[in-house]
């Protein structure tokens, strides 16, 4: 999956799917300016009322390679003890972000 910034000034015309509640975090959040995202090459099912969203109630909680601007990073997804969806973005080599991303799913944490 690439990852695209909320501030990549064709996004709208690109087919990027959003995967709501999840952020990108770290430097990958400083260098995309923003911590909204969308993907493209999208390997999750879409939702069908809402193909720009990502259905959240069929992702499975995992750890899921990916890349901003041939830069490999990771997403982060979980569902908290209620079930909400959950997850951060963050470049590999980012070692704080990792650690914070990790700990996170792995608390399968409610508050990001």
């Amino acid at each position: 999956m690439t990852i695209i910034s909320d501030l990549h000034p064709n996004y709208d015309s690109m087919g990027c799917v959003r995967i709501s509640w999840t952020y990108l975090h770290g430097k990958l959040e400083s260098d995309a300016g923003y911590d909204c995202y969308g993907v493209l090459n999208c390997v999750f099912p879409v939702r069908e009322d809402i193909p720009q969203l990502v259905d959240r109630t069929k992702m499975e909680t995992g750890i899921y390679p990916c890349q901003y601007q041939d830069k490999p990073c990771t997403l982060y997804f979980w569902k908290c003890t209620y079930l909400d969806p959950h997850g951060l973005v963050v470049y590999d080599d980012d070692v704080d972000a990792v650690a914070y991303a990790k700990k996170k799913y792995d608390e399968k944490s409610t508050f990001i």
